[in-house]
Formats: structure tokens, sequence, C-alpha cells
């Protein structure tokens, strides 16, 4: 949350400016509930450990549905880059992209939703 998400660099009169994002500082609403994703897939698997879980509420189906969740809310910023527009004048320059936070983040929303399902499971792992 806290690596860059995305990046601009600006060419403006010859001169280079080089902008990053990161998830705090780009969303306000997805990046909660990425946070509360997160830390719900530390603590859900940490509980199981300390205390026997009631036997009608399944971990895994929460942890894969919140899973699936950042995935798609991560796969949607992907997709779709929030960054301030500028307006250029001719000879100047933009090149704007994805940082390594973003792609990080999808692959830890993944392993959640992964692991929620192996947590499902029953039988030899």
């Amino acid at each position: 949350m806290l690596l860059p998400w995305y990046g601009r660099d600006t060419e403006v009169a010859g001169v280079l400016l080089s902008e990053s994002w990161n998830a705090w500082q780009i969303f306000s609403v997805v990046a909660v509930l990425l946070f509360g994703i997160g830390v719900t897939a530390i603590s859900v698997p940490a509980a199981r450990v300390l205390w026997a879980p009631a036997a009608a509420f399944r971990t895994d189906r929460l942890l894969v549905a919140l899973g699936l969740l950042g995935l798609a809310l991560v796969l949607f910023r992907l997709i779709d880059m929030p960054i301030p527009d500028i307006e250029l004048v001719q000879g100047d320059r933009v090149d704007a992209g994805r940082g390594p936070g973003l792609f990080l983040a999808l692959l830890a929303t993944a392993g959640i939703a992964y692991g929620g399902r192996r947590a499902g499971r029953t039988g030899p792992r």
C-alpha cells in the first residue's frame, strides 16, 4: 500500500518532472477496503489457531470472498488509472505508468483468494 502504484513522467519546456502515487495518496475508499482485507486475511488464520471457530462459520469462504473482492478492486484500478490530468502544450509530453505496488497488490489479493480456497479443502493437501 505504501509502494508506488502509479507514476508519471512529464516533460514541460525541456524539464522532466517525475511523480508517483501510492494507494493511500490516490485512493480513499479503495485503500481502506484493501487494508481491511489484508488485516482480515492475517487475523482470521491467527484467530483460528488461537480459538476454535464456530462450526457454522466457515472462515475459508470469508477469505475467498474478500480475496475476490480485493482482486476485482485491484484489477479495475489496473485498467483504469486514476492519475490527475494535466494540460499539455505543443512540445510537451507525458508518460504515465503503473508501479510495483499495484502488481504486488494484485498478487496479494490473488493469494488471499487462493489461500482461502486451499483452507476449505478437506483431505490430503
